[in-house]
Order: structure tokens, then C-alpha cells, then sequence
């Protein structure tokens, strides 16, 4: 398929190329580039009417240079660059419609510094339209989806991209037909110099159906669960959805590091569906570190065997530390539980939280199914039963209402994650929408619901600039108070991963002594602008804004706090090394600091 995309390439730049972009020699001063070899490169600029085309054009050449929006660092001049670029911009120009534009290289030239700035003149000309596509031997049954590709906008330029683009498309109606061999050949005419039409030419071949999957590289009590999370039906039409499917089942079960799906022919219109494999090592230890200023170092680990159990069953055995949370949980699955992509596990675990207002002991037995619906997309139904312990640290009487000794909670998660890197994510969302049900005691006096909507973006700007933003909504219901509920359950806000303006949960409901003691609901919001400095370092720029609130009645959407401030980043293999400058900029109660000061190892959000 490569290969016959670079023919179909060089077909249309041979066919446009008989009118190539033409060089003038109007060039200022001097129209020799060897009489600047070795120059400084002070500038480099591209004018032409089409400004998308002018910043896509100077993403591909050498002297554009790199660096920030305000400051580029280009190469020294030298005439092979220059060649270079000019040829590259004759041949874009051509792939985009425009064989007959003129290219008026200028050169501006500061003896003095031995620099020089470099200007490319480019005339477009009258571009090359589309007046026609169509296609020859086409199935029929298929040409009404094919006729829907082949429309042409008004005023479409001939392009390559345009013609390549086409021709996948075409290619996957056909292989969604059951055309699993098919093939298109791309014919150009050029009945006037500023027309163009284009015939994809097909060779369908027979419509094949799957037959037997057959399993490499994997050990045999993983061949069954291989078969299973392939899923393709014996029998039904080719399609490439089964197969593109199949394979993405398979690099969810975490067992492979290899993981190919094709196909053999047999029996002249079936095909085999061959899962090429190799077993990735079945142990793994992973550890994690982060530190905050309030909460100080938190360190994790996790040792996992993935097929301990045979056949694709594991174990993991996970822990974490930090001043005010410790945890440890053991961990068994299941593959293909219900589904080719269900996963069931269940977890036993402990934790012990230590705040300054309670201490909390919690034993834990979950039993949960993890749903993949794509590799970026989880949803996770389940059901908890808890055994705690609570003693309250405060003097304000209420607080903690005794909750009873067990709980037994439903919870649901839908998470979709497209982030582009994660751990220093520059463009692409983080989406969490949680929700946790639970019946404390058995008793239905003590009903709740817990609402957990989140969503994290970010979006590339140019010159490296990164905009980030966050938000998160906490509702609890029906209770009114927030006494009713464990304080575990409660909503805080405050501190280095939360409203920066804010020492930790120290924004929201205090008992008599200025401790944090939770609320019933929260909104917390948070933008930022990020951007290069040097080398590894980086800066932000944020704004903060959120709320606690006690009780239902409080509630009042407009009552926020606001906090902005700068930040300061490292980049490092773990994770940036952060430093934030928090001031509040609405008015915060008596004794609380003006300015805080936040370091972190990780992202904030």
C-alpha cells in the first residue's frame, strides 16, 4: 500500500510537474546564495495569499528554523539549504494545486554581522481544478456509498492529499464489502492547463469470508483466551472492523508486547485470521514518587504477575505512603469476563487516613468489572463492602456523627483518557464522570449518592504555548448536612492540586478550631497558560477559582474564591518539577497567609 501511494505521488507531481513552479531572477542585491555561505540567518518569511498553505509550508523547510513565538533560532546559511528549500517549496506548491506559481527569492543582507534574511516571493498563479471524479468497475452495490467520496467542492483544488485520501476511502468501502484483495489504480487527465480529472480505476476480486483463527507466539493456556478476545465469527463477510477489533482486544489484556492480526488465504474466497504474538514478561514491579508541600513525599509500588494464575488470571499486590493516607491492596482478575474486553477482579485492601480532625481504619473487599470500550475509553461498575473504624479529633460537636461499623457501596466510573502523553500531557482530555451509592449499616436513613464529574484539557497554542484547564464538580444527596456522611466521603478543596490560593482543605467548613472538616458539595476550576523557557524549564501562568459548602441550604454557584499566580516547571523522565506562587484575589478569613508558596513533583492536574 506504501509503495503504491509514493507511485500515485510521483504520478501526480510528474503530471503537474510539466509546469513546475517557475524561479525568477529578480532577487535584491545579490542573486548568488554562495556569497553568503556560513551567514547568520536573521530571517526567514514566505509571502503568498494563502496563509494556511504559508504556515504548512514553512513547518517543511530547513530555514524557518526552530524556537518560541517570539524567538527562533535558524541555521547558518548555505546554498545546498537553500536549493533545498526551493525545490521542496516548487514540489508543495505543485501537490497543492498550484504547478504554475512563481518563486522570487530575495536576499537583505547586513555585511556588517554577516547576516542575512531570506524572503521567498511566491506568486500562485491560477490553480489547477477538479472538474471530475469517477471511478470504472466499481461493484455496483457499493457505488452509492462511493459516489458520496467522489463529490467535489466547488472550487476544489487538485491535490494530492485529496486523491490519496479518496482512494482509502474507496479502498475501505470495498474491504467493508467483503473485498478484502481489492485494488485501485489512479488515472489523471489534464484536458485544459487549469483543469484536471481523475478516474480510480478498481479490481475488486472476490468477496471472502473468515474462516479458523489460528494463534502464534503464545503459550498454550493463553491460546484460548486469544481466541476469545479475537472474537471473529467463522463464516461472516470479511470486514477490516473484526480485525481492527480484534487487535485491540488483545492489547488490553496487558499479556503481549507484540500483538499483529492478518490474514492467509485458503480455499480461494476464505481467509484465516492469523494473531501474531509474543508474551511480554509476566512480572513486573513499578514505583512511583510525588511530593507536595503540605503533604510532603507520597511514594507507591505495585508488584504484578499477569498470568500467575494461568491462563491470562494475575495478581497484584500494590502500596502507597503519604503523611495523612497509607494503603495496601491485593489483587486478582479475570479476562474476558462477560465480553472479549470485560475484565472481572476483586481486591482486598486496607487504609489508614490521619487528619487533623479524624483518623480513619477501613478494611475493604471490592468486586468489580472493568468494561473497555476502547483503548481510551473504561467504564467500571462496582461493589464494595467496607468494615471502619472512625474516631473524631475535634471538639466541635457533630462533626463526625457515628456511622456505624460497615458499609456496603455501589460504584460506577466512566473515564475516557486521549491524552497525548501521560505524564506531561500538551494537548488532548482527561474525562471522569464517578458516581458512588452506599447504604451504611443497612440502614435507609443513611442513603447517599456521591456525584464526581471531571474533566481535564489541553490545547497546543503556537509558539509552544500549552492552554490547560480543569474542572470538577462534588454533590452529595440526599443528605443535608455533611455530618451525615463518613468523612472520607466529604468534599475539600485547598492546596497544591486543588485552589492554590488555599493551604490543603483549608477552603470550605472549619470546626471551632480553624480545621477542616469537609462539605456536602464543591466546585473547583482552574486555567492555565503554558510555556517554554529554556532548555527543560517552563512557566505558567494561572488562575484558580472554587468552593466548599456545609450544608445544602449554603449553596450559592457565585460564592468563589479566586487565586491567581505564576509557576515555574522542570521537566525530568518522572514527571515536571513544579513551583507555584498562589495569592488569593478575593478576601480570606483573619490568620490565613496572603501568598503560598506550593512545590510538587507531578502534575498539579
Amino acid at each position: 500500500m506504501l509503495r503504491r501511494t509514493h507511485r500515485i505521488l510521483a504520478f501526480l507531481a510528474f503530471l503537474l510537474g510539466a509546469t513546475l513552479p517557475s524561479v525568477s531572477a529578480a532577487q535584491s542585491l545579490s542573486a548568488d546564495p554562495a556569497l553568503y555561505r556560513g551567514w547568520e540567518i536573521s530571517g526567514f518569511e514566505i509571502e503568498m495569499e494563502d496563509v494556511g498553505l504559508e504556515s504548512d509550508l514553512k513547518k517543511g523547510l530547513a530555514m524557518t528554523g526552530q524556537g518560541m513565538l517570539f524567538w527562533k533560532e535558524h541555521p547558518l546559511f548555505s546554498p545546498e539549504a537553500f536549493n533545498g528549500d526551493l525545490e521542496r517549496t516548487k514540489l508543495f506548491l505543485a501537490r497543492h494545486g498550484y504547478p504554475s506559481a512563481e518563486i522570487r527569492p530575495r536576499f537583505d543582507p547586513r555585511t556588517k554581522d554577516r547576516e542575512v534574511k531570506v524572503l521567498f516571493d511566491i506568486e500562485l498563479g491560477p490553480a489547477v481544478r477538479l472538474s471530475e471524479t469517477r471511478t470504472e468497475a466499481f461493484p455496483p452495490e457499493l457505488e452509492e456509498r462511493a459516489a458520496k467520496i467522489l463529490e467535489i467542492e466547488k472550487g476544489e483544488r487538485l491535490t494530492d492529499r485529496r486523491v490519496e485520501g479518496r482512494m482509502r476511502e474507496l479502498l475501505r468501502i470495498l474491504q467493508e464489502g467483503g473485498y478484502a484483495r481489492a485494488r485501485i489504480r489512479v488515472e489523471i487527465e489534464r484536458p485544459a492547463p487549469e483543469e484536471a480529472r481523475v478516474l480510480y480505476v478498481v479490481r475488486a476480486g472476490p468477496v471472502y469470508r473468515f474462516a479458523r483463527t489460528i494463534v502464534r507466539g503464545a503459550s498454550e493456556d493463553l491460546s484460548e483466551v486469544v481466541r476469545r478476545s479475537v472474537d471473529v465469527e467463522e463464516g461472516s463477510i470479511y470486514s477490516p472492523e473484526p480485525l481492527e477489533r480484534a487487535e485491540e482486544n488483545l492489547r488490553t489484556l496487558d499479556l503481549f508486547r507484540r500483538v499483529q492480526i492478518h490474514t492467509e488465504e485458503v480455499d480461494g474466497d476464505r481467509l484465516n485470521v492469523i494473531a501474531e504474538l509474543a508474551e511480554r514478561p509476566p512480572q513486573s514491579v513499578d514505583a512511583g514518587v510525588g511530593y507536595w508541600t503540605v503533604d510532603q513525599a507520597r511514594v507507591s509500588a505495585t508488584w504484578k504477575h499477569r498470568n500467575l494464575l494461568r491462563a491470562g488470571r494475575g495478581l497484584a499486590l500494590e502500596g502507597s505512603y503519604s503523611q495523612f493516607l497509607q494503603t495496601a491492596q491485593a489483587r486478582v482478575w479475570k479476562p474476558v469476563l462477560f465480553h472479549s474486553r470485560t475484565r472481572g477482579s476483586v481486591a482486598l485492601r486496607g487504609q489508614r487516613e490521619s487528619e487533623e480532625t479524624y483518623r480513619l481504619l477501613a478494611g475493604e473487599i471490592e468486586v468489580a468489572a472493568t468494561y473497555l470500550h476502547s483503548l481510551k475509553t473504561t467504564m467500571r461498575p462496582s461493589i464494595t463492602l467496607s468494615v471502619f473504624d472512625l474516631e473524631a479529633r475535634t471538639d466541635s460537636a457533630g462533626a463526625f456523627d457515628d456511622p456505624g461499623p460497615n458499609l456496603i457501596s455501589f460504584g460506577f466510573s466512566w473515564t475516557r483518557n486521549d491524552l497525548n502523553d501521560q505524564l506531561q500531557p500538551t494537548s488532548g482530555t482527561f474525562v471522569l464522570l464517578g458516581t458512588e451509592s452506599g447504604l451504611p449499616g443497612f440502614e435507609t436513613t443513611r442513603n447517599y449518592t456521591l456525584l464526581e464529574p471531571e474533566a481535564t484539557a489541553y490545547v497546543p497554542l503556537i509558539g509552544g504555548l500549552v492552554f490547560a484547564s480543569h474542572l470538577r464538580f462534588g454533590y452529595a444527596l440526599p443528605p443535608n448536612r455533611a455530618n451525615e456522611l463518613l468523612p472520607n466521603k466529604r468534599f475539600y478543596a485547598g492546596g497544591t492540586t486543588s485552589m492554590r490560593g488555599y493551604e490543603r482543605r483549608m477552603l470550605g467548613p472549619l470546626d471551632a478550631n480553624g480545621k477542616p472538616i469537609g462539605g456536602i458539595a464543591e466546585i473547583e476550576g482552574a486555567v492555565e497558560i503554558r510555556f517554554p523557557i529554556y532548555w527543560r524549564f517552563g512557566g505558567a501562568a494561572f488562575c484558580d477559582v472554587g468552593q466548599v459548602w456545609a450544608d445544602r441550604t449554603a449553596i450559592q454557584p457565585f460564592d468563589l474564591e479566586v487565586a491567581v499566580g505564576p509557576g515555574l516547571m522542570l521537566r525530568t523522565p518522572i514527571g515536571p518539577i513544579r513551583a507555584d506562587v498562589g495569592f488569593p484575589v478575593t478576601p480570606v478569613p483573619d490568620g490565613f497567609p496572603e501568598t503560598l508558596f506550593h512545590l510538587s513533583v507531578g502534575q498539579v492536574f
